[in-house]
């Protein structure tokens, strides 16, 4: 077991997986051992109070996230009977990697207890139903392997549908139960538990995984202050705080304060906590501090344990923000600057009309319409650029499709306008305010209040042919204005001039890929959402501007080591931690593990 200890840091994805490489080596037996650990020279120790460096801190915490694991996975073996499984149909060798495997599942819809794997699933494979199976660990090793989902088709569009590539603890025999055979063999695939918090956690605590992105500052902070509130700076002056908070009482608007002055700090790492118990105010407490930070243009990660509560902390903040969302949306707040990302069933974003609209998968998918150069934002400027310079010439090759002149005119512009509307204010929501210049956001929305007016003058006034003529061979050079309407006439000379200034001026992207559409936004957002886990993203992230403050919510439900995975993103300097002290900490599976502290939360006193 020693030797096993000692693996880490190397393998696939710079040590993500190596948790579950030496999950594999544990035999059945293992895991239904609980004396397992406690076998060898007592592994499963209390965790220290004080530390003499990071390293031996971390490293505390290995031992007792090893014992976690197995604890979990030893419940899951011992409840076959009532945990949800799915049948597999194929399971075929994939061409690279020792026992990786491509399955293929029932997606049966109406079967509700079926087992539906994701990315990070721990699950039997078994030749026998969850029925018959026994927990005897030989009977278990006979007709069950341990296997691990690597990725499924949300992860990977190359998969088809119900497919998804596992790694196994051992070889399955080839083509016994692939499509080799007339009637191969049924297999089921009982769900054990995911890994992935885990797994993210195990990275955290060893230091030779990304040695050159660690950021340990607010650790070593820690180390100094065991989380107890650090004094200020003395080099730094509180700050006052800009924006309207008679919604906060006096301790609440302290405790913003204290926080802002916090963030500007440039000496060392400080930390602050804002804690109490239900309905003392500390959700709108966040939302307040985060419009201050968002104005401040501080670059805020806001995590939580949960996905609950990170859509609970965002939509408070937007509803203090934007207000109830509107059809037509308002032009105050950018929600470019806001980006909610994770898991999207999990986080019911659907139950949210203004969570919708700052989550990234969304966002992407919105902007993707807009990037292309043969569909995008370029195209609907050149459609509405060429009418109103050429649209006499664009007349005469559509002559067929419109009855008369002004019919087509009025039609051509109301098609084209719209469409362009519709792009350019999907950009001026969408995009954050860091990746376009404040002159091109206003003249994003002055185009688009100049397109409607003159779409709404063009219906409503009566003119003749040879007016409208005129008005649709203008030109933004200065060529000579129409006497008629001459108010109007300018307006659009000056939505001509303002549609070619953007041509020239904005800098996007021009691909339609959604994913990298998600990471453009999310580099250059100014407050990023996510839980705790899914904050792991941010290690490997080239950021534009990195994260500099970390807010954790409900911090007394987190794990210590599980704030680890935040705390150590590239650039974050402050912490700030809320919750309350009296409320259950983590649930810990193991009573070894909790003996030995794994489950006390970053509010411990």
């Amino acid at each position: 077991m020693g030797e096993e200890m000692k693996r880490g840091g190397k393998g696939k994805g710079k040590g993500e997986w190596d948790l579950v490489d030496l999950v594999f080596s544990w035999s059945f037996g293992n895991i239904l051992d609980q004396s397992f650990f406690y076998d060898h020279n007592k592994q499963v120790e209390k965790i220290p109070s004080t530390f003499r460096s990071v390293d031996l801190y971390l490293k505390s915490y290995i031992k007792p996230l090893l014992e976690e694991t197995r604890a979990e996975l030893c419940s899951s073996l011992k409840s076959f009977t009532k945990l949800p499984f799915t049948k597999t149909h194929y399971v075929e060798t994939k061409s690279h990697g020792k026992c990786h495997y491509i399955i293929t599942v029932d997606d049966r819809p109406d079967h509700k207890k079926n087992y539906v794997p994701k990315t990070g699933d721990f699950f039997a494979l078994s030749n026998e139903k969850p029925s018959q199976l026994s927990s005897d660990p030989n009977k278990l090793s006979k007709s069950c392997v341990l296997c691990f989902v690597v990725r499924g088709p949300r992860d990977d569009e190359n998969l088809p549908s119900c497919c998804y590539q596992i790694k196994a603890s051992k070889s399955i025999e080839e083509g016994k139960y692939g499509k080799r055979l007339k009637r191969p063999r049924q297999l089921f695939a009982v769900s054990l538990m995911n890994v992935i918090t885990s797994s993210r956690i195990w990275v955290s605590l060893n230091l030779d995984v990304w040695t050159t992105k660690r950021n340990l500052s607010i650790i070593k902070r820690v180390l100094c202050t065991n989380f107890k509130v650090p004094k200020d700076c003395k080099l730094c002056s509180s700050a006052a705080v800009d924006g309207d908070i008679t919604d906060l009482n006096e301790s609440q608007l302290g405790a913003v304060s204290s926080c802002v002055s916090a963030s500007q700090c440039a000496h060392e790492s400080q930390i602050r906590l804002i804690w109490g118990p239900p309905g003392t105010g500390k959700t709108n407490t966040i939302a307040f501090l985060l419009q201050a930070l968002q104005k401040m243009k501080c670059k805020t990660l806001t995590c939580a344990p949960t996905n609950v509560a990170v859509l609970e902390v965002a939509s408070r903040f937007l509803r203090l923000e934007v207000g109830d969302p509107s059809p037509k949306g308002g032009r105050a707040f950018r929600l470019g600057d806001v980006a909610l990302f994770g898991n999207r069933d999990r986080m019911e974003v659907d139950g949210s009309e203004l969570a919708q609209q700052v989550f990234l998968e969304n966002r992407a998918k919105k902007l993707s319409h807009c990037f292309p150069l043969q569909t995008g934002w370029r195209h609907h400027i050149a459609s509405v650029t060429n009418l109103l310079k050429d649209g006499v010439s664009q007349y005469t090759e559509k002559n067929n499709e419109y009855p008369t002149f002004e019919s087509f005119a009025r039609g051509r512009f109301k098609a084209v306008s719209e469409s362009l509307i519709e792009c350019l204010e999907t950009l001026w929501t969408h995009l954050p305010s860091s990746s376009i210049s404040e002159t091109d956001f206003e003249n994003i929305a002055t185009a688009c209040d100049l397109l409607r007016d003159l779409d709404k003058w063009l219906h409503k006034t009566k003119l003749s042919k040879t007016e409208l003529e005129r008005l649709f061979t203008l030109s933004a050079e200065g060529d000579e204005t129409p006497k008629f309407e001459s108010d109007k006439a300018l307006k659009f000379t000056e939505c001509l001039s303002i549609l070619k200034g953007l041509l020239d001026t904005l800098k996007l992207p021009k691909s339609s890929h959604e994913p990298y559409i998600v990471n453009y936004c999310l580099a250059r957002a100014t407050l990023i959402f996510c839980t705790v886990c899914c904050s792991a993203k941010l290690h490997r992230f080239e950021m534009v501007e990195p994260p500099k403050i970390l807010l954790i919510d409900e911090a007394a439900q987190l794990k210590e080591c599980e704030a680890f995975i935040p705390l150590q993103i590239p650039g974050i300097q402050h912490a700030i931690l809320i919750g309350d002290e009296r409320q259950l900490p983590a649930m810990v599976h193991s009573k070894a593990s909790e003996k030995a502290g794994f489950g006390k939360s970053c509010l411990r006193g």
